[in-house]
């Protein structure tokens, strides 16, 4: 049976799970410079952009990393971004 919609195949290359690991060594340097925003900030607005900026950043790492790695599943790709995360 032939759908016109994209169904994922659920596939998730070990491609994939090595560059989020190397993902997750490029976001370190983000990270501590976020804490340390977080810590010498003056007003709270300071801290919420660089919250912004830093969640922006890991999310099209991750984005690079699943168009990359040719991911295609959207679960999996969850973990991921919730490993690389964690892993910051």
């Amino acid at each position: 049976m032939n759908s016109s919609h994209y169904v994922p195949s659920g596939r998730l290359p070990v491609r994939t799970v090595i560059l989020a690991l190397c993902c997750i060594v490029i976001v370190i340097i983000p990270a501590w410079l976020y804490a340390w925003v977080t810590i010498k900030a003056p007003l709270v607005i300071v801290d919420w952009f660089a919250l912004f900026c830093f969640a922006l950043l890991t999310g099209l790492l991750m984005a690079g990393v699943t168009r990359l790695g040719k991911a295609r599943s959207p679960l999996w790709v969850g973990w991921l971004g919730l490993g690389v995360g964690i892993g910051s």
